[in-house]
């Protein structure tokens, strides 16, 4: 009975650190999202493909009415949806110097022309071309 116990007792730790407490990212930092369950739910259709990606994502955007921006999940990887115009145009044109890298939906390497394009560029090279850009406006 004794190490039942203990053994129930990690694997009810191991449960929460491994798939409960990763899904808390945004919610730690102030940031609106879903209850772990919805999040959970949410992963497991878009992995079955129950439901395309493209309504998945729809669905998580009109999920916070009246919010300038929600956090969500790529699996286990926190994503910030914003949805306020302003804070896009704020992100995009003035503080575009800390926002340089950010997530690629396929691997570049194989493919120049995507390795080339704007928005999959990364590091130095983004902040470069950010330079010239700024220089045709």
């Amino acid at each position: 009975m004794f190490w039942f116990l203990v053994f129930g007792g990690l694997a009810a730790i191991f449960i929460y650190y491994a798939f409960i407490n990763p899904f808390k990212y945004w919610e730690r930092m102030g940031v609106p999202q879903d209850h772990v369950w919805r999040i959970w739910l949410n992963t497991v259709l878009a992995l079955i493909q129950y439901r395309p990606i493209s309504d998945s994502l729809k669905i998580l955007y009109d999920g916070f009415p009246g919010k300038r921006y929600s956090g969500m999940y790529n699996l286990y990887s926190p994503s910030l949806s914003i949805r306020d115009p302003e804070l896009i145009k704020q992100i995009t044109v003035k503080d575009f110097d800390h926002f340089v890298d950010h997530f690629n939906f396929f691997a570049t390497n194989d493919e120049p022309l995507w390795s080339k394009n704007l928005f999959f560029l990364k590091g130095k090279l983004m902040f470069n071309f950010s330079d010239f850009l700024a220089l045709i406006y």
